[in-house]
């Protein structure tokens, strides 16, 4: 194991093989992926190829927030020149994801929602389809930027976001986190795996149709909403103001936050596919 600044870690086999990386701790506040990575990097050893453990945002860990001065996941841009503290780290991280041929990056979400499930773009399915989801979502990286795993889309690169389950109750995910973990790490072949008795999930897969942030503080759902219900369609289920926003055909939520702060994401509206997207 080499550590580079205590966030880092790079993990070095003898034998040749692909370069991975797993990131948590982008957001500081989401704790499960980060539990994961420290309970395993005293006593990681890859059989093949090189795997980086990367804790994204140490400030924010240290400090048990989302961040500190702006959204690192939304600061994973090639040639950004932003001066804020997680601007600069994820130039950093940049530099570690352009020597990778994958990663899995593990987050959390607020929220009273149990499922976990996993984002990533169409090349990346089949490797998503190694977790234990019964959810995937696709299309984020052509709707919003500046993510890790569109990072890694817009060159080529596979990159699965798991989406590890409520942060309220990180503990109870932790295990789920470590789990996934080893299967991409087996996908890669940087660990072996038993593929005799290796099970593909096979996942509902929805496709982000838009992004909507909060424009006024009078921002308010019609009911509770939670991660992947469909709306009705025809109805109004959110106002913003005096902006409303009608179901349309077959449109489902993710995300529904009405206390966001304003300019930051409200929801996000997907379709789910029939088959793939």
């Amino acid at each position: 194991m080499k550590e580079l600044n205590k966030t880092i870690y790079k993990f070095t086999s003898e034998a040749p093989g692909p370069t991975v990386a797993v990131f948590a701790g982008v957001h500081g506040n989401e704790k499960a992926g980060i539990c994961a990575v420290r309970n395993l990097i005293d006593k990681f050893v890859p059989n093949r190829g090189t795997a980086y453990f990367v804790f994204g945002n140490p400030r924010a860990i240290a400090e048990g927030v989302r961040f500190t001065e702006t959204n690192l996941n939304r600061c994973f841009i090639k040639g950004g020149t932003g001066t804020s503290y997680e601007e600069i780290r994820a130039r950093e991280l940049i530099d570690i994801l352009d020597q990778c041929d994958g990663l899995l990056d593990i987050h959390g979400f607020n929220g009273d929602e149990k499922e976990p499930f996993i984002i990533c773009e169409e090349p990346s399915i089949e490797l998503a389809k190694s977790f234990p989801v019964n959810y995937l979502v696709t299309n984020l990286s052509n709707i919003g930027i500046g993510g890790t795993d569109g990072y890694m889309f817009n060159r080529g690169k596979l990159a699965v976001c798991l989406e590890c389950g409520p942060n309220q109750k990180f503990e109870d995910y932790i295990e789920l986190a470590t789990d996934c973990i080893n299967l991409f790490l087996q996908y890669f072949n940087i660990l072996d795996s038993d593929m005799a008795n290796k099970v593909q999930s096979d996942p509902r897969i929805f496709s982000v149709k838009a992004i909507v942030k909060k424009q006024t503080d009078q921002l308010s759902f019609d009911t509770a909403y939670h991660n992947f219900d469909r709306l009705v369609f025809g109805a109004v289920f959110a106002q913003d103001g005096v902006r409303k926003y009608i179901a349309e055909e077959g449109d489902h939520i993710l995300f529904p936050r009405p206390n966001q702060k304003i300019g930051h994401e409200a929801f996000i509206l997907l379709q789910e596919c029939k088959k793939s997207c």
